[in-house]
């Protein structure tokens, strides 16, 4: 097989230029093709802050287990990259912790909220 620049491959119907990247992780079933010619799905670093600033006001009102939730689960999210479904179940895991402590979970269930919308464009 060559691997010159002017190869490509097709994957059911799917044509991958030149430049991409092709990952595995976790099972054998489930691949990352991530095509440097188009735009990734990657969530934007303000709104990632902004979760981040979000959560840091709220730690000190959650208890010991809820703050390893939601540090795990941020970490999750900006690991994520493309990959719309892990960071959707981590977003959906911080909104569900910051909702539990009432009306001060506001601004994370928003920085929540945003990233949804991020993922869903």
């Amino acid at each position: 097989m060559s691997t010159d620049d002017d190869t490509t491959f097709n994957f059911a119907g799917a044509t991958i230029g030149a430049g991409a990247t092709i990952g595995q992780r976790g099972g054998r079933n489930k691949v990352t093709i991530r095509d440097a010619t188009t735009q990734s799905a990657v969530l934007p670093a303000a709104a990632v802050r902004d979760l981040e600033i979000a959560v840091a006001q709220l730690r000190g009102l959650l208890s010991r287990e809820d703050q390893a939730i939601v540090d795990q689960n941020v970490a999750t999210v900006k690991a994520a990259g493309s990959d719309r479904s892990i960071a959707r179940s981590a977003l959906n895991a911080i909104a569900g912790v910051a909702s539990l402590v009432g009306g001060v979970g506001a601004p994370v269930v928003l920085a929540v909220k945003a990233l949804m919308s991020a993922l869903s464009s």
